[in-house]
């Protein structure tokens, strides 16, 4: 089973998945993941926005928005407000 840790976006962001199968597995999946996730790194590294090719929407400062990067790549908006305002009760964004 593969799980989210610290650094686990690394592989996909520099196109490394098959150099880390014991981690990412290789698939099929992987592969996509991997362009897009890459895309969207290389996107915001040109522009300030970490766009992909998938409709999302736009991130902005301020907008509490976070992409998420799974089999779907989705927009949440304040998706961990309660897990924040709990390790740090003031804490906003």
């Amino acid at each position: 089973t593969y799980m989210s840790y610290h650094t686990a976006e690394i592989p996909f962001v520099f196109h490394n998945v098959d150099r880390m199968l014991s981690r990412t597995g290789g698939s099929k999946e992987a592969h996509i993941l991997e362009d897009r996730m890459s895309d969207a790194w290389v996107h915001f590294a040109r522009y300030g926005t970490p766009q992909t090719d998938a409709e999302v929407g736009r991130v902005y400062e301020g907008s509490g928005a976070t992409m998420i990067f799974d089999n779907k790549i989705r927009l949440a908006r304040h998706h961990d407000e309660a897990l924040l305002k709990l390790l740090d009760p003031g804490y906003t964004y």
